[in-house]
C-alpha cells in the first residue's frame, strides 16, 4: 500500500479510499484500532460489526458509514481532534502513515509489491445460502505445517476478501482457506488447496448443515443496527414526529419498518 493522502472525506470513492480502508484493515488486525471495555465505545461485537462492514466497503473503495466510524475512533484513541469526525485530515493521515509505516506497511519497490497475494470467495451452506459474520483465514500450507497468513469476517452476502504476504523467493505458495464461527476455531470447514496460488484467486467454502447454527431474525437485525448506533442504545431509541431513529435505521439496513419497532420493544421490555 501507499502512504495516506489527504483531505479524504465520507462518501467519496477511488483508490485514495480504498488504499485508507487497507491501512485501516491492517491497524484493526495488529490491535491498534481495538475494542474498549463498557461502558466505552466501540466494545468487541461493535468492531467486529464494522470490521465486517468495512470489509464490504472496501469492495467498492467506497467511504460509507463504517469507514467513517472507524476513521472517527482512530482519531479518538489516538487524541486526535473529536470534531473531524470522520474525515481524514492532515494530521490524521500523518499519525496513520507514522503507524502504518512501523507496521512496515508500505511498498517501498517493487519487490515489495510482488510478494502481495489477495483470495476472495463466499462462505454458504449446503444450500447455497451466504453465511454472514463466519471468521475465515487463509493458510500457507507446506509440507511440514500449516501458517496462518490472514483472516477476515464474511459480510451480508456471505462473501470476504484476505490480502496477506509471502516471503520474497518462496515462490508462488499452496493456499487454502477455513471458515468458522467465532470461538469455533476448532470446529472449521476448509476450501480446497489450491497449488501455485496466482495474486488473485477464489476459494470458496460449503459449510455442512451439522456445522451451521443460523441466528434468529432478531440476532440478524441486531447485528446489522448496533454498527448505526452511534452513542445512543437500543432502549434509547424513539419514533414519533421530532424523531425518527427506527425509520433511519430501517432505511439504513433495509429491514422492514415493524420488524425493527418489534426489536426496539422487545429490547426496552426486556430491560424494565
Amino acid at each position: 500500500m501507499q502512504p495516506i493522502t489527504s483531505p479524504i472525506l465520507p462518501q467519496s470513492k477511488g483508490k485514495e479510499v480504498a488504499n485508507l480502508q487497507a491501512g485501516l484493515l491492517l491497524l484493526l488486525q495488529k490491535d491498534v484500532i481495538k475494542a474498549v471495555d463498557t461502558p466505552n465505545r466501540p466494545v468487541s461485537e461493535e468492531l467486529e460489526k464494522l470490521t465486517s462492514i468495512l470489509q464490504t466497503e472496501s469492495m467498492d473503495s467506497v467511504y460509507g458509514e463504517a469507514t467513517k466510524a472507524l476513521v472517527h475512533i482512530f482519531q479518538i484513541q489516538q487524541q486526535l481532534r473529536d470534531s473531524l469526525n470522520g474525515v481524514v485530515d492532515e494530521a490524521t493521515a500523518k499519525r496513520l502513515n507514522i503507524l502504518l509505516k512501523e507496521l512496515n506497511a508500505f511498498d517501498a519497490t517493487n519487490d515489495a509489491k510482488e510478494n502481495m497475494y489477495t483470495v476472495s470467495g463466499t462462505v454458504c451452506n449446503n444450500n447455497g445460502t451466504p453465511l454472514r459474520d463466519f471468521n475465515v483465514e487463509v493458510f500457507i500450507i507446506t509440507l511440514d505445517r500449516d501458517i496462518a497468513a490472514g483472516v477476515a469476517i464474511t459480510n451480508r452476502s456471505g462473501q470476504y476478501s484476505i490480502r496477506f504476504k509471502i516471503t520474497l523467493g518462496q515462490g508462488d505458495p499452496d493456499i487454502e482457506v477455513r471458515a468458522y464461527r467465532k470461538g469455533e476455531e476448532r470446529n472449521f470447514t476448509n476450501s480446497e488447496v489450491k497449488y501455485n496460488a496466482t495474486r488473485n484467486e477464489t476459494l470458496d467454502v460449503v459449510v455442512s448443515a451439522q456445522k451451521v447454527s443460523s441466528p434468529s431474525e432478531f440476532e440478524s437485525l441486531l447485528s446489522e443496527v448496533q454498527p448505526h448506533l452511534g452513542q445512543l442504545k437500543l432502549n434509547d431509541l424513539k419514533e414519533d414526529e421530532k424523531t425518527h431513529h427506527i425509520t433511519y435505521l430501517s432505511n439504513k439496513t433495509g429491514w422492514d419498518g415493524r420488524i425493527t419497532a418489534m426489536l426496539v420493544a422487545s429490547h426496552q421490555l426486556g430491560e424494565s
